[in-house]
């Protein structure tokens, strides 16, 4: 995995940990084709949900935006939007990544869209897709300092 890709697989997996709340069904459905479309039709957020805007790596092959998908309520982080867009073709991709504590359906779902963003034609069993995310973001933190 390229280098910035692990550096953002590092940030997300920093980011979750201070997440307070789980990620909710409608909450993921929303990230991953709602907030897509609403952005396409140049239409507001859902309602009661706010973005702020995180990191924007440009990769080899691809752009990545990350966006934090806020509830208004009482401002707790519903989930991370993860933006990618392939240089080659433009091929726009909104993966979710859930709160760590969210029902293991959602996650699993999570696991195997990122897997098969970032392994295309690979296997996607969940639990492979988590330990390479989680190794990458190990290793990086290792080598660059961040464990010793």
């Amino acid at each position: 995995m390229h280098p910035k890709t692990t550096t953002l697989a590092l940030f997300i997996l920093l980011r979750l940990t201070s997440l307070r709340a789980q990620t909710t069904e409608t909450e993921y459905n929303y990230m991953t084709k709602g907030y897509a479309r609403d952005m396409a039709e140049g239409r507001d957020i859902k309602n009661g949900y706010r973005t702020f805007e995180g990191v924007n790596l440009s990769v080899d092959n691809c752009n990545i935006r990350i966006y934090y998908l806020i509830r208004n309520e009482n401002s707790s982080v519903a989930g991370i939007i993860l933006k990618h867009v392939d240089k080659s073709d433009n091929n726009t991709m909104y993966l979710c990544i859930p709160h760590p504590n969210s029902e293991r359906d959602i996650k699993d779902r999570a696991w195997v869209a990122y897997y098969n963003l970032m392994f295309p034609g690979v296997s996607n069993d969940r639990s492979m897709a988590e330990v390479h995310f989680l190794y990458d973001a190990l290793s990086y933190s290792i080598n660059t300092g961040f464990i010793k």
